[in-house]
Parts: structure tokens; sequence; C-alpha cells
């Protein structure tokens, strides 16, 4: 059968599987734009503020927590063997 097949849907109205063809279409339509566009350009030009400040959060929240980890953790693998 060439051509798009016929989606089944479920008793619920939701589809039961996702057709191969739509799927590999989404994949060369993503190629065609990455390609003939500045796409990824625009996408890692926008970050924002807020993004640039919740990865400085993250950064130093891992800082404070080093030394946590490492009390935690030393010694332990000896006191095991022991």
């Amino acid at each position: 059968m060439d051509g798009i097949a016929p989606i089944g849907m479920g008793p619920d109205g939701v589809t039961l599987w996702r057709n191969p063809s739509d799927l590999m279409n989404n994949f060369y339509i993503n190629i065609s734009a990455i390609a003939f566009t500045n796409i990824q350009n625009e996408l890692i030009g926008s970050v924002n503020s807020a993004e640039i400040k919740r990865l400085k959060r993250y950064e130093k929240e891992i800082e404070n927590r080093k030394d946590i980890w490492k009390g935690n953790t030393i010694g332990v693998f000896e006191a095991k063997a022991d």
C-alpha cells in the first residue's frame, strides 16, 4: 500500500500507533529546516536571562553541596572494608 496509511483509533479516540510515513516526513522537514535556514543560530541566541540565572543558581548549589557530599562519602568504604 503506497502513501499514508490510515491511523487506527482506540476506543477512547486516541491513536493506537504513529504512522511511520508521518514520522519520516517530520524527520525530513526537520533536516530541511536545519539545512536551509539559520534556525540553529536563532535557538542558540535565544537563551534568556532567566535561564542564565537558573544555571548560576544550580552551579552555586552544586558548589555548596560538594563539602556535604565529601563528608558523607569519605571513610564510608574504609569502614565497610574493616
